[in-house]
């Protein structure tokens, strides 16, 4: 066997040696991005959810204001309150999606 061919044949097992190589860092590579999205989902459903009990409460505390009698409005209360509890629900309880 000649100084040239011994060299092919380096480098042919070298070449197939960076390919798996290459391989396996592009397979932990698709791993750490699935893992990456799941968190930034993760943490986009709690920025959700804290938004949505946020804007309910304020919404909840604009609509307690006294009417011109000093008292609050029962039926307006009673609305409100079922708005803020349905948007907390539904912030909560989000629809599976298919």
């Amino acid at each position: 066997m000649t100084q040239l061919e011994i060299r092919k044949r380096l480098l042919a097992e070298q070449s197939d040696l960076l390919r798996s190589q290459l391989s396996r860092d592009v397979g932990e590579w698709r791993n750490g991005v699935k893992s990456l999205g799941g968190q930034a989902r993760t943490a986009a459903a709690v920025l959700s959810v804290a938004a949505t009990v946020a804007a309910g409460i304020s919404a909840f505390r604009r609509r307690h204001k006294r009417s011109a009698n000093g008292r609050f409005p029962l039926l307006s209360t009673i609305l409100g309150g079922a708005r803020t509890a349905s948007a907390l629900w539904q912030a909560f309880h989000p629809q599976q999606r298919p």
